[in-house]
């Protein structure tokens, strides 16, 4: 089973009109129209959230700008490579990916937050699928990345290392043990152990590795977390790879 913090209310972005790259967020009841997102050649900075309801501890669904960590290692993904969502929810990683000139495959369980992904399907494979107890819905495929955030289900960790193809790379990052001391999820079903995405990760090049405590900000939750950005190197290339640790816009 999996966890997945959702709530009732559906948000749109809105590019603020000052010029600056930043999003005022606006209530709304219909799904992210495509007219209102901006794809670059590196993508559209998020800048600062402005929440109408700041006493929420979860962002509602939609509203959440991509995770920072997502966002900091994204640029180890292949130019234009493809990427797998994996519990992709309502897409704020595939809008993302999209706005650095990303193809992508998209799985969820849950037939109205695919539907609400406004992204061209040329560019945007979407996939409603029950991942834990159906079959795999992307048998013999690889992806140049793949990216799984707030989501655990042990099962299909093989399935996920076996889904990158040489070079690419798994992004990771959900709630860790000690997370039952400060709010849900709380089961250890849903909680990785010390250390556990570095032991998923032993065949593949660990290039950043995290596990620990982020403080509550801007109304959300303190939360226990553990991440990783970890590669499936291309033993065909003797040459090193150069996996910078600092994130480079890339030319569109």
């Amino acid at each position: 089973m999996r966890f997945r913090h959702h709530l009732s209310t559906i948000y749109t972005y809105k590019p603020i009109n000052t010029g600056a790259s930043s999003y005022e967020i606006n209530s709304d009841d219909t799904p992210v129209r495509q007219a209102q997102l901006h794809r670059t050649g590196c993508g559209e900075p998020w800048g600062k959230a402005l929440l109408t309801d700041p006493l929420t501890s979860f962002s509602p669904r939609g509203t959440e700008p991509p995770s920072a960590w997502v966002q900091r290692w994204s640029h180890l993904v292949a130019p234009e490579g493809r990427v797998l969502d994996v519990a992709c929810g309502f897409g704020r990683h595939a809008y993302w990916f999209y706005g650095l000139n990303h193809t992508q495959a998209l799985v969820d369980r849950a037939p109205a937050a695919i539907d609400s992904i406004a992204i061209p399907a040329a560019a945007c494979q979407k996939v409603t699928a029950d991942i834990e107890n159906g079959p795999w819905p992307f048998a013999q495929q690889q992806f140049d990345a793949v990216v799984v955030t707030n989501y655990l289900w042990r099962p299909l960790m093989p399935t996920l290392l076996a889904s990158l193809a040489p070079g690419g790379v798994l992004i990771y990052e959900t709630f860790a043990k000690g997370n039952e001391t400060v709010g849900k999820p709380s089961r250890a079903d849903f909680l990785l152990q010390p250390g556990e995405l570095l032991q998923v990760c032993k065949d593949l090049r660990v290039v950043a590795f995290e596990d620990g405590f982020v403080d509550g900000a801007l109304g959300k939750q303190p939360r226990f977390i553990q991440r990783i950005a970890a590669v499936r190197e291309d033993t065909v290339n003797p040459a090193p790879t150069r996996y910078r640790l600092t994130s480079k816009c890339r030319a569109g």
